[in-house]
């Protein structure tokens, strides 16, 4: 009776690792179970976490790296997670966030990549369908520009608004979402940028009630201009990179009067995530 139960056991191994998935019939030394499995439904909201359970097997010594990969018509690919260990691992927990989206819903795509020790590679997808949360978006204020001759800081990127700097100091100034140039007077403020970023002044848009949905809709149904010239106190001014919106920002005081390093740009900023 041992006897049959050993081979027995054995048999369920061999054909456990003949399959990378449950949907997937391929041979493959190295296999990943996920629950849920492919069939279930998962549907979130943005901003939400899931769990995943992952069980690794494999016909070597260990499964030592993972890598998740998610896909959608939004984003493209990206890569979630990549970890890998050095002790034997037999199953972990993925959490999964979903994105914050520019649409009612999205569809994505997630690719599960396990390599045991020996370079074996198993594959398994999984689909995750996101429902937009109306979520307002949160506020950076007081982040202020300095005219670039003062030495102080006049350039900020669109994802960390609030860490502004110096382009005369800064080796990657050539990265400035955006910097402030003015004329001698501080009279005509403009707003540049260094890569390529694109500018939407809408003084009708609704900052304060902003969600992801109104900024994308709005910037991506507007002019994108270049620059901004003539920036004026309690301007709205949209931005991001091509079609994409990444941010809002309000105007709320411009110093013209005093020394050169007291004459600046005052701003609250809101990040799209």
């Amino acid at each position: 009776m041992n006897r049959f139960l050993r081979i027995f056991f054995i048999v369920c191994c061999a054909v456990s690792l003949f399959s990378c998935d449950d949907d997937v019939k391929d041979e493959s030394d190295v296999a990943v179970f996920i629950e849920p499995g492919a069939s279930a439904q998962v549907v979130m909201s943005s901003g939400d976490k899931y769990r995943y359970h992952l069980d690794f097997y494999t016909t070597h010594d260990r499964v030592q790296r993972l890598c998740v990969t998610s896909f959608d018509q939004y984003q493209g690919e990206i890569v979630v997670k990549d970890t890998s260990w050095n002790a034997r691992t037999d199953s972990y927990d993925f959490i999964y966030t979903a994105p914050f989206i520019d649409r009612d819903s999205l569809q994505i795509r997630l690719t599960f990549n396990a390599w045991d020790n020996e370079g074996n590679k198993c594959e398994a997808v999984r689909t995750v369908l996101v429902r937009n949360k109306q979520v307002l978006m949160a506020e950076q204020s007081g982040i202020v520009l300095w005219k670039t001759e003062t030495g102080r800081p006049g350039a900020l990127m669109f994802q960390t608004p609030s860490k502004t700097y110096n382009l005369l100091a800064t080796p990657d100034s050539a990265d400035a979402d955006m910097f402030i140039d003015t004329d001698r007077e501080f009279e005509n403020v403009r707003v540049k940028t260094n890569t390529g970023a694109k500018f939407v002044r809408n003084n009708s848009f609704d900052y304060a009630a902003s969600t992801t949905v109104s900024l994308q809709s709005v910037y991506s149904g507007s002019r994108h201009d270049d620059m901004i010239d003539n920036l004026r106190v309690n301007d709205i001014v949209l931005v991001g990179h091509g079609d994409r919106a990444e941010g809002v920002f309000r105007v709320a005081n411009i110093i013209r009067t005093g020394e050169a390093d007291e004459r600046c740009v005052q701003l609250s900023f809101k990040v799209l995530r």
